[in-house]
């Protein structure tokens, strides 16, 4: 149980860094139930430039440094920054340029793997969703009480 603490922490940590530099459609893969998979975790993001691109690697290693320190056991990619990858051992993070991502399809090619929730992102969509109760539960007692008004009227 110690490695899925130490693990969420990790991948905690890395969306951090992927979000501070404005990194796009994160998806997270959990691969534990793979046999012979290379690691146990993917995290894959997209960029926009080769600059976003090396960005968003820097910024993942500086806050994994920072905040664990958690160093990376290999990098590559750099030199045309179109996929850069980043090996912390049991978490892999992908940091593609859009249409390198989609030529590559790795979410197609680990489909085995179960998506697993960023937490950022399945708040936004608690958040959202609480929202849109509240939202519809006013408007409908405001359209109740109309209702009520006019038969009164009508009487």
């Amino acid at each position: 149980m110690k490695y899925m603490d130490e693990s969420k922490k990790l991948v905690d940590v890395i969306l951090k860094g992927i979000e501070d530099k404005k990194g796009e459609n994160i998806v997270c893969l959990d691969l534990s139930k793979i046999e012979n998979s290379a690691c146990k975790q993917f995290i894959i993001c997209s960029a926009n430039s080769t600059t976003q691109v090396n960005a968003i690697a820097d910024a993942v290693e500086h806050f994994a440094k920072k905040e664990l320190n958690e160093r990376i056991h290999h990098k590559e990619g750099l030199e045309n920054s179109q996929w850069v990858l980043i090996d912390f051992v049991n978490v892999v993070v992908h940091v593609f340029q859009t249409e390198y991502r989609e030529f590559y399809n790795l979410e197609g090619l680990w489909a085995d793997g179960k998506l697993f929730a960023n937490p950022k992102v399945e708040k936004e969509k608690k958040v959202k969703k609480e929202s849109k109760a509240k939202i519809e539960k006013v408007v409908k007692k405001k359209i109740t009480k109309e209702k009520a008004t006019k038969k009164i009227k009508e009487k």
